[in-house]
């Protein structure tokens, strides 16, 4: 790819990310590169993934051009695969006169965000309504291999509630 063909994918990106990204963000990356080779899909994945792990040899243009764009062509794609999924949970503990509440931003990986107040009780709903799922996926015929790589985090959990459950005990 010669310099010429570099710096019109540059003006392209630098016009596609000029915008938030969205879901379709990605979309419009994969086309701007697939009309740069010609059409050629297969030139045009591997040229999207050098953006992920560049190759060792690249032409000095296209290593610039990799540096430059690298992340934010990798969040555009990290948003059009998994936009809905969680991206950081915080919480805060609030204090009232009588009760206690949680104050809970939820962020999701396409940048929108959530706030959530919840007392006592409804945390713990949410706690045993998740673990239903959890022991419903390990009931599913690929559910345990699934669930193995977490053995150690349910540990941890398994051990949080022991010691809630123990000092509940007044």
């Amino acid at each position: 790819m010669d310099k010429t063909h570099v710096d019109h994918l540059r003006q392209a990106f630098r016009r596609v990310l000029a915008l938030p990204i969205t879901r379709s963000t990605y979309r419009e990356l994969q086309n701007v590169v697939l009309t740069a080779m010609s059409g050629n899909q297969e030139d045009s994945q591997r040229f999207l993934e050098a953006f992920s792990s560049p190759p060792s040899e690249q032409p000095e243009a296209v290593k610039e051009l990799t540096k430059e764009f690298a992340i934010p062509i990798s969040v555009a794609r990290d948003v059009y695969e998994r936009a809905e999924f969680l991206a950081l949970v915080t919480s805060d503990v609030l204090t009232q006169t009588y009760r206690v509440l949680l104050s809970n931003r939820i962020k999701r990986v396409d940048g929108q965000e959530f706030h959530v107040v919840t007392d006592i009780e409804a945390t713990v709903q949410l706690l045993q309504h998740f673990f239903l799922r959890i022991q419903e996926i390990k009931k599913r015929k690929d559910g345990p291999e699934l669930l193995s790589k977490y053995a150690n985090k349910f540990k941890e959990l398994a051990e949080l509630a022991n010691s809630l459950a123990s000092r509940s005990q007044f």
